[in-house]
């Protein structure tokens, strides 16, 4: 009953925004981040109690991590916020909620959240969901978020701006479906080439195990696969849509019916529960991002804003890398970087830019 619920909510569209909202990730409790971004859409007389209003709900690692003091301004509130999230976790997720459409209003630099922007509700509902998937990723292997205010909008952050992004590919239009042309022109950006999805040839377990013989062709198709749902596989569990770590055996399949989905123009026919739940996973990867390119061979999708010439970085205590963008410095501070967003980067979301690549950490300046 479950998956055909699933498959109708997919179909259908009507209730896609509930149902993403609601993924969760690997049965972990929602973080107080996640609350606050949960109730971004709604309205207050004072900008604080975006936050204030909202501490009742603070709990376990959470609980009390702000203080009530109304005789300070939104803009601190909200820089305490991003401030003692990171001292209580030791992560940089607060990074993740720096989306939407900021307001005259509220004054805040680029690496705070500003818990008023405006966002429609099937994007922040993709949003939501990517927030709840950060937690399965790794990017900077464990190493605590270190960083610092210089200023009330500047801040030092420990990390390395390690590739830039040169390619950037078509992205949906205004009803963000991923149609057969936007999937072709991807696999044309990512050099996969044409695949034959109704082949019996194909060995989920050869794929999931690495093998030495795998056709180079079936190699690269799981990789595209990954990438097309952010290396994210769905499970229902006791009513709920739970989060985690793509999975060759149990998504690869999925995928190839996705593709095949796609590729025939959103059939009904060939939809069903299996296409459903990789196509969730795909809505939170490619909703309001671009598929993108970098000097380094890295493919990923990036925010919608991205431009040629933006960095990827990876910042001590994030669980994703961040796209960041070059600034000159202001009233005599050193040149920096305003982020852009947070980002997918296949091949670099486990610490292996600290592990495989030996890359170091430095500073890295953001306003």
């Amino acid at each position: 009953m479950q998956s055909e619920a699933l498959g109708m909510c997919v179909w259908e569209g009507f209730t896609r925004i509930d149902l993403l909202a609601y993924m969760r990730s690997a049965k972990k409790p929602q973080s107080f981040l996640q609350t606050l971004g949960s109730v971004r859409g709604r309205r207050c007389h004072d900008e604080r109690d975006k936050v204030y209003g909202m501490l009742g709900l603070a709990s376990g690692e959470w609980e009390g991590f702000v203080e009530v003091d109304y005789s300070k301004e939104t803009e601190e509130v909200y820089r305490d916020v991003a401030t003692a999230a990171a001292q209580r976790t030791g992560r940089l997720d607060f990074l993740s909620f720096c989306y939407g459409a900021r307001g005259e209003g509220v004054k805040v630099p680029s690496f705070v959240p500003d818990w008023t922007a405006s966002i429609d509700g099937v994007g922040h509902a993709a949003y939501l969901s990517r927030t709840f998937s950060i937690s399965n990723f790794n990017a900077a292997h464990g190493v605590k978020a270190e960083w610092r205010l210089i200023e009330p909008e500047v801040a030092v952050f420990k990390g390395v701006a390690f590739d830039r992004v040169t390619v950037i590919g078509e992205t949906q239009k205004e009803d963000s479906i991923t149609t057969a042309e936007i999937l072709d022109s991807w696999l044309r950006v990512a050099k996969v080439g044409n695949v034959d999805f109704s082949s019996d040839e194909w060995d989920t377990r050869r794929v999931a195990e690495g093998s030495d013989e795998l056709p180079d062709a079936e190699k690269r198709i799981w990789v595209f696969g990954q990438l097309m749902c952010g290396d994210v596989g769905c499970d229902w569990d006791e009513g709920n849509l739970f989060t985690r770590r793509a999975d060759a055996i149990k998504d690869l399949p999925k995928y190839r019916k996705w593709h095949t989905w796609i590729a025939g123009g959103r059939t009904s026919e060939d939809f069903d529960a299996d296409v459903g739940y990789f196509d969730n996973a795909h809505m939170a990867t490619v909703r309001d991002r671009r598929f993108i390119v970098t000097e380094k061979g890295f493919l990923g999708f990036a925010p919608i804003s991205v431009t040629e010439g933006d960095v990827v970085a990876i910042l001590a205590g994030g669980s994703v890398p961040y796209v960041l963008r070059r600034q000159s410095g202001v009233d005599g501070a050193s040149d920096g970087y305003t982020l852009v967003g947070d980002a997918y980067v296949q091949g670099v979301m486990d610490g292996e830019l600290l592990t495989r690549y030996k890359m170091e950490f430095g500073q890295i300046t953001l306003f």
